[in-house]
């Protein structure tokens, strides 16, 4: 029945996402979101994969009205993955720019150390979660997220579009 379930939404998300693709570069809107690198003590970075896109990327997600992106960020990790912190867990690591569903999206980067249960499991919105050593991601991670990673292993404060190809 689980998985029967799982299936389900996968598929509402599958078709409703390319509505919300369309939507934007009809209107195109300007929103805020967030994008968490959340890291375990044995170094390890969390990813998601979501049930519409097919790579491993950052948690993440929008920013609500009257919420802070610090707020969003931690919110997003918690429904994404199960993993709580706190606003004051968290520190900016960069703030980025994509126009490539057709909306003008902002992205505060924040970066967190878990400590305590690093037990993740998938929210609705997610199919999968990982924990992935920095030098190990998985080959399906996206080029983006990548790129991110590296700028912050670097100590680079992240500015400019969010995709590396941009």
């Amino acid at each position: 029945m689980r998985s029967r379930i799982s299936s389900l939404v996968t598929l509402w998300y599958r078709l409703t996402h390319p509505v919300y693709l369309r939507f934007w570069r009809w209107f195109q809107p300007v929103t805020v979101g967030v994008k968490i690198i959340a890291v375990d003590p044995a170094d390890r970075v969390l990813l998601v994969k979501t049930r519409y896109q097919k790579w491993w990327s950052l948690p993440g997600g929008g920013v609500h009205r009257r919420e802070t992106p610090e707020a969003a960020a931690v919110r997003e990790l918690r429904e994404e993955t199960g993993i709580r912190i706190v606003p004051e867990d968290v520190s900016l690591a960069g703030l980025l720019t994509n126009v490539n569903e057709g909306k003008s999206d902002y992205i505060a980067v924040f970066a967190a150390s878990v400590s305590g249960d690093t037990t993740s499991s998938p929210g609705i919105e997610i199919a999968e979660t990982g924990w992935f050593p920095l030098d190990a991601l998985p080959g399906d991670s996206s080029p983006a997220t990548r790129c991110r990673l590296a700028e912050w292993r670097e100590g680079r404060i992240m500015t400019g579009w969010w995709s590396s190809h941009q």
